[in-house]
C-alpha cells in the first residue's frame, strides 16, 4: 500500500469555482473601465491645463499686439528712404515692409551711431546708398531672437566685400532693437544683417 501524502492531490476545479472566478475578473475589468472613463470626464492635472491655457492666451495677445513689429514672415522685402546725407554723423533710414501678416505693410527707422562702429556704420550707409537692400527679403527669422536679411534681391550686385571687426573700445551689446552685421569668424562681415527682436 502507498501512502498519499496530505495536500499532495491536486485539487478538482469545479464549475462553482470557475463561475466565481470569471465573475472576479468581469467584475475587475467594469471596476478598471469605469476608472478610465472617470478620469476622461475629469481633469486629473488642474493646474498643467490652467497654465496651458494661460501660456496659449499671452502668446495669441502678443501676435494681436504685434502687427507692425511682426518679423516672422519670411517674404517681407522693403525699400529704403534716406533721411540725410552728412558722411561724418549718424543717419536715419527708413525700411518700407511688405507682405507682413494679412497683406499689412510696416515701416522699420534705424538710427545709426558711428561712434559704436565706425566701420560698420560706413559699410551701411555705402550699402544703403547703392541700394543693395532694395526688395531684398528676411531669410532667417529665430522667433523672438532675430530676424536676419542682407542678400540683395538684384542678382548683377555683387557680394560686398569682408570689412574688418572694429576696434575693441567700440563694442556694444546685441540688445532688442539693435542691427548688427552677421559675422562668421573674425573680420568676416560683409552685407547681412540682423535685428535683434530679444
Amino acid at each position: 500500500m502507498t501512502q498519499v501524502k496530505k495536500g499532495a492531490v491536486r485539487q478538482v476545479v469545479t464549475r462553482k469555482m470557475q463561475r466565481y472566478s470569471l465573475l472576479k475578473a468581469g467584475a475587475a475589468l467594469i471596476f478598471i473601465c469605469g476608472f478610465v472613463a472617470v478620469l476622461f470626464n475629469s481633469d486629473p492635472l488642474p493646474g498643467v491645463r490652467k497654465a496651458a491655457l494661460r501660456h496659449r492666451r499671452k502668446a495669441q495677445s502678443l501676435q494681436q499686439d504685434a502687427v507692425e513689429r511682426d518679423f516672422r514672415n519670411p517674404v517681407e522685402t522693403f525699400d529704403n528712404n534716406v533721411e540725410q546725407k552728412d558722411p561724418n554723423a549718424g543717419r536715419k533710414f527708413t525700411l518700407e515692409l511688405s507682405s507682413l501678416k494679412d497683406g499689412a505693410s510696416g515701416k522699420i527707422v534705424i538710427e545709426t551711431k558711428p561712434s559704436w562702429a565706425p566701420l560698420g556704420v560706413q559699410r551701411f550707409h555705402e550699402l544703403m546708398e547703392d541700394k543693395f537692400y532694395d526688395q531684398a527679403k528676411f531669410f532667417r527669422i529665430l522667433p523672438d531672437f532675430i530676424v536676419q536679411f542682407g542678400i540683395s534681391a538684384d542678382s548683377k550686385k555683387t557680394k560686398p566685400s569682408r570689412i574688418k571687426d572694429e576696434v575693441e573700445g567700440f563694442k556694444q551689446t546685441n540688445s532688442r532693437g539693435t542691427v548688427t552685421f552677421a559675422m562668421a569668424g573674425e573680420n568676416s562681415r560683409t552685407g547681412q544683417l540682423f535685428i535683434n527682436t530679444r
